[in-house]
Formats: structure tokens, C-alpha cells, sequence
């Protein structure tokens, strides 16, 4: 967990009764580089990560890159029971081949209904995506081998609907690509009037287990709670049966 203390200093809880400033935190990362001029690439996944930003920014030896889960003012999400975040979608992006820039941007879209990620790759402190994203553009990491993630893929879903006061519909997801047997699909049903903040944190979402039906051959099922008035933005997800999640 992250956050900013009474006397506005950012930090990061490590338990219960420890803690670890950024500017504990930079200084060992100056350290690092300072003695070995070697580049860096810090991911924070946490509430309000992207307050981190201008406290670790670095202009000596060696490249600072920066990557904030969600802005200074949002909370981070673990959904799907804690199997989706920012940063596992990051890291299936890099175990995958992509290089940094676009293992960001695949992050970034996967949760961009609930946060959004931040990366600072200049030093100044600031995301700025036509520049920074520029500078990590080529960047990999870890092997040089492409390992992959055999986490399914959802093919289609339920386009868009208008209901015209109607409060149900059937809502399906087919066409999923997995390399081994479903262990259950569903969708997540956020309300229009969904609005994270620390003072009111969201608990619960309607959750909906979607059945296979032979005759379609789509995961289905039938909700009647769209209650209120506006636009409703949908979220499904497929797992195997050794626990892999795929993207929203």
C-alpha cells in the first residue's frame, strides 16, 4: 500500500508497523547507479503510486524509468479475485516480448476502466506520453527468450446495447482461445455511477458466472439489474484450470 503522511511525505507500507519513504527508497537507487552507472526500471503498484513520480526522478548515471500503476489521487485494483492488476498485466507483457513502452501501454489499457498508469522515463518527474514512451520504446527486460503466458483470450463479447428502459439483457462472451480446459468465465457489471476514491472504496461489484450453452456456443447469462440510467461498461474474464486470468 501507498500513500502520503500528515506531513506530506509519500511512503510505502510494508507491514503493519514498517514503513519505507521515497526519498528512502530513491537514495538506495542512487546509490546503485552512482556506483555502477547502470540503468533502472522501477514498477510501484500500489494506491496513489503515481505521487512517486516526481519523488524518484533521477538525473545521474545511468536511465531512471519510473512506472506508476495508477495516478497520485487513485487507488490500484487487483480484480478477478486478485489474479488481474496493472502490474501482472505488465509482466505478461514483458514475459510475452514486448518491450517496456508497449508492455506499459497493454498495462494501461487493460485497467483503464478502474486507474490510470503513469511512467517517467526523462527524469523530470512528469508523464508525458509522447516523450516518455519514446524513451522506452526497443527497451527490454529479462530474458531474451520469449517465454510467454498461456492465459486464455477472449475472442468477442457483447457489443454495445441500448435497452431503452428494458433493465435486462443476456450478456455472452465465445470464441476463447485457451490452451487448456475453462474453468469458469464471467463478467463484472460496474454501475455508471461507479467512482473510486479513498474515502469510499468499492467492495463489491455484481459478478455474473457465465454457463456454456451448447446451442450458441457462448458462455451466457441472463442479468436484469441495469437499473440505472446511463452507460454501462461491461468486464469479462476467462480462467483455466490452473488459475490463469485472462485480460479484461
Amino acid at each position: 500500500h501507498g500513500g502520503t503522511n500528515s506531513a506530506g511525505a509519500d511512503y510505502f507500507v510494508l507491514n503493519e508497523t514498517e514503513t519505507l519513504t521515497a526519498t528512502e527508497l530513491g537514495s538506495w537507487l542512487d546509490a546503485i547507479q552512482d556506483r555502477y552507472s547502470n540503468d533502472v526500471v522501477v514498477v510501484i503498484d500500489c494506491c496513489y503510486s503515481g505521487s512517486f513520480l516526481n519523488a524518484l526522478k533521477h538525473s545521474g548515471p545511468g536511465k531512471r524509468t519510473v512506472i506508476a500503476a495508477c495516478a497520485d489521487n487513485e487507488l490500484t485494483y487487483f480484480v478477478a479475485g486478485g489474479f488481474v492488476s496493472f502490474s501482472d498485466a505488465f509482466f505478461c507483457g514483458l514475459v510475452s516480448g514486448l518491450d517496456v513502452a508497449d508492455a506499459f501501454a497493454y498495462a494501461r489499457d487493460a485497467m483503464s476502466l478502474y486507474q490510470q498508469a503513469r511512467l517517467d522515463a526523462d527524469g523530470d518527474g512528469v508523464y508525458d506520453p509522447a516523450t516518455d514512451l519514446a524513451l522506452v520504446a526497443g527497451t527490454h527486460i529479462g530474458a531474451s527468450f520469449v517465454a510467454g503466458k498461456d492465459a486464455p483470450q477472449i475472442g468477442h463479447v457483447m457489443g454495445g446495447q441500448a435497452l431503452n428502459g428494458a433493465t435486462a439483457a443476456t450478456l455472452w462472451a465465445y470464441d476463447i482461445a485457451s490452451d487448456y480446459p475453462l474453468d469458469q468465465v464471467w463478467c463484472v457489471v460496474p454501475p455508471p455511477s461507479l467512482q473510486s476514491n479513498s474515502t469510499n472504496p468499492v467492495a463489491d461489484l455484481p459478478v455474473l458466472t457465465l454457463e456454456y450453452n451448447p446451442d450458441t456456443g457462448r458462455y451466457e447469462a441472463q442479468y436484469n439489474g441495469f437499473s440505472e440510467t446511463g452507460s454501462y461498461e461491461l468486464v469479462y474474464y476467462a480462467q483455466d484450470i490452473w488459475g490463469s486470468v485472462s485480460l479484461p
